[in-house]
């Protein structure tokens, strides 16, 4: 837990830091990933998972993200924005390589709070940044995954008032949905540790 008073639910954030890790970053051509992942072993299907972010620090990079339907730190899908290039995208790792599936260019600046939120109902993505609808996508290639948190390189991110919102079902052929539970897994911050990955 890190103290920040501009948290959206005070005193505390939850922070992912790349402090320290930016000579890390250029030995790995820029590809270094603290991600921290829920550590109860639910695995989500259909949900809304959503949260407050803002990046604080970072001399090459100042994104953060949300993981999900994550299998392993080879295998997840990930919502993230952030600077200096102002992106907000929809991204794949799969097999260790991270591919781009949506991006639209969105200004992201240091210091200030953003709300990342994602719904995932079987094979779509609904994408929201500051609650606006920004893009939907359809991809199959993983069906379920546990949750949690991304940043890059030396990015400071933080976190704050991660949720997650199950889904009882998918949609009817009608378009109706049933009604959302919210998850016994859903918590301010998530639990666990940071975790590198490459």
């Amino acid at each position: 837990m890190i103290p920040d008073p501009t948290a959206p639910s005070q005193p505390n954030t939850y922070g992912l830091t790349g402090k320290g890790s930016w000579i890390k970053s250029l030995t790995n051509a820029l590809e270094y990933y603290p991600m921290t992942v829920m550590t109860e072993p639910t695995e989500y299907s259909n949900f809304t998972l959503e949260s407050a972010f803002k990046s604080v620090e970072g001399r090459f990079d100042c994104s953060g993200g949300l993981i999900f339907r994550y299998v392993d730190d080879q295998n997840f899908y990930l919502l993230s924005a952030g600077c200096p290039n102002d992106y907000f995208a929809l991204s794949r790792m799969s097999k260790g390589k991270i591919e781009t599936l949506k991006q639209t260019v969105h200004p992201t600046d240091k210091d200030i709070w953003y709300k990342l939120k994602v719904v995932a109902q079987g094979g779509h993505f609904i994408c929201y940044d500051d609650n606006k609808m920004e893009f939907d996508f359809d991809d199959n290639k993983i069906a379920k995954g546990r949750v949690g948190l991304w940043a890059r390189d030396d990015s400071q991110a933080r976190f704050d008032n991660v949720t997650i919102t199950v889904m009882t079902a998918a949609p009817s052929e009608s378009g109706a949905t049933a009604a959302p539970s919210e998850s016994p897994a859903a918590s301010p911050s998530p639990a666990g540790s940071p975790s590198p990955a490459h």
